[in-house]
């Protein structure tokens, strides 16, 4: 009897191992897998002026609950256009480019499928999202265009 305790406690066992193996084995989504990313912008205006199209930047740094967030692709990140000054267009990413140590430098324009669109005076409410390997999260930020 008691061996065939130890044989059933040895199955149980090795499926146990398994099923947690497997687990932690298992890659995670893209969106929502993995931590929850602290996400921190800041903004600036660089050469964007009112009645032009050139480009502001945000500087974004990416962390987690065991540090910087190194590596994320462009495609990882996205803006969303809260609020903009009256009568303005969205923007959109012109590009992102990996600083080091977790900072990631964005530039942005504004909705580049309509000629008319340029930068107005005013503040533009924005939401950052990233969707990474190891995690996602979001921030918001007030780009002000003088």
């Amino acid at each position: 009897m008691f061996k065939q305790i130890a044989l059933v406690a040895s199955i149980v066992t090795l499926i146990l191992v398994a099923v947690v193996t497997a687990l932690m084995a298992a890659p995670e989504s893209e969106a929502g897998g993995g931590s929850l990313y602290d996400i921190r912008a800041v903004a600036n205006q660089r050469t964007a002026r009112p009645g032009n199209t050139d480009v502001a930047s945000l500087f974004i740094s990416v962390n987690n609950e065991f540090g910087v967030v190194y590596g994320l692709a462009p495609s990882s990140f996205d803006v969303m256009t809260g609020y903009v000054a009256l009568g303005g267009c969205n923007v959109e990413i012109a590009s992102v480019a990996e600083a080091g140590s977790g900072l990631y430098k964005m530039d942005l324009v504004p909705f580049t499928g309509n000629p008319s669109c340029q930068w107005l005076a005013g503040n533009y409410s924005l939401g950052i999202i990233i969707n990474g390997p190891s995690g996602s999260g979001s921030t918001v930020v007030t780009l002000p265009i003088r």
